[in-house]
């Protein structure tokens, strides 16, 4: 599965790469939500975005605000550390528009965990009828690629 990393912190991109080396993942790295969304767009076929919420320019619920205004069916995991006094409102926050979120520091079963809850809150929504449907894939293709034109270089 590809997996979009996106925090402006390197470390958190080693430790989510390191946790996740004996997995079947493909790792793409992205350090702000532009370089984000350019991965999106460029990597059509990504399963999982594990994303900061407290970053320099756009903060990760914009971002995942526009990811899902193309593709609601991709698992969001957030994780924040926020600022220590307001680390629940944050976690509150990327709550709404995450399909699960951790609070750093996490560690790796925390981390496994949180994907595997991203991934059947998903499922669960496409089940039941509230994630993209089958019939509307060409139209989310169109979508993508209309809403992409300028992120690819």
């Amino acid at each position: 599965m590809r997996v979009l990393v996106v925090d402006d912190d390197q470390l958190i991109h080693e430790l989510i790469s390191v946790a996740l080396s004996n997995g079947n993942y493909e790792i793409l790295h992205a350090f702000s939500a532009d370089d984000a969304l350019r991965q999106f767009c460029k990597h059509g076929d990504i399963g999982l975005i594990i994303t900061d919420i407290v970053m320099p320019g756009q903060d990760g619920t914009k971002l995942i605000k526009q990811i899902r205004a193309v593709r609601d069916d991709i698992p969001v995991l957030a994780i924040t550390g926020g600022v220590e006094n307001a680390i629940d409102d944050y976690v509150g926050l990327a709550s709404l528009y995450s399909d699960y979120t951790l609070a750093k520091p996490f560690t790796r079963k925390a981390l496994i965990e949180g994907i595997e809850q991203a991934s059947e809150r998903v499922i669960s929504q496409n089940q039941n009828g509230t994630g993209t449907s089958e019939e509307s894939l060409f139209d989310e293709l169109v979508r993508i690629l209309g809403k992409c034109d300028g992120y690819i270089q």
